[in-house]
Formats: C-alpha cells, structure tokens, sequence
C-alpha cells in the first residue's frame, strides 16, 4: 500500500511530543472553560453529568490544536507547494 509522503509526514508530526504537550494544555484549558459554558448548571445544581458530554469539551479542542499545530509545522516547511509553484519554481532553477 503507497501512502503518500504528505501523509506520512503529517502524522509524523501528529505524533511529536511537542506537538501533543502543547494540545494537551490547550485541551484542558478550553474544555474546563467549555464546560463551565456548557455544563455549568450541572455543575452547580449537583445534577447527573452526562460523561460523554464532558469529554466531547476536552476532546474536540485536542483534535482542533493538534491539527492545527501540524499544519502551521507543514505549512513551515514549505512541503505544500501548489502544482502551479513548483512548476514556476522548478524553471527558475533550469534557467540559471
């Protein structure tokens, strides 16, 4: 099976520790915010929590910063050149 090297290098990245620290952090900040939001009078009121609810508010922002992490570090290192780009940039290198 020929998975593409854009791939591989993508979850490469994905799977960084950097990459996965700095998600962890921004998961837990913005989930505690998202279910003080969203489950805040359950909270207070001592009602049942739905858990899955819970952790939807930290599981989203992960997969949210952590795509986005990968994609700024792809973007950075010019590997997601448009087909137009490296055809202008491969004749400025033939005419030298």
């Amino acid at each position: 099976m020929n998975i593409p090297l854009r791939f591989t290098s993508f979850a490469k990245q994905t799977l960084s520790r950097e990459i996965l620290i700095d998600s962890f952090k921004t998961a837990l900040f913005v989930g505690m915010i998202l279910n003080l939001i969203n489950n805040g009078a359950t909270f207070f009121n001592g009602t049942d929590i739905s858990g899955s609810s819970v952790l939807l508010n930290f599981t989203i922002p992960f997969l949210v910063s952590t795509y986005s992490a990968c994609r700024a570090a792809h973007i950075a290192s010019g590997s997601t050149l448009k087909k137009s780009d490296a055809a202008a940039s491969d004749q400025k290198n033939t005419s030298i």
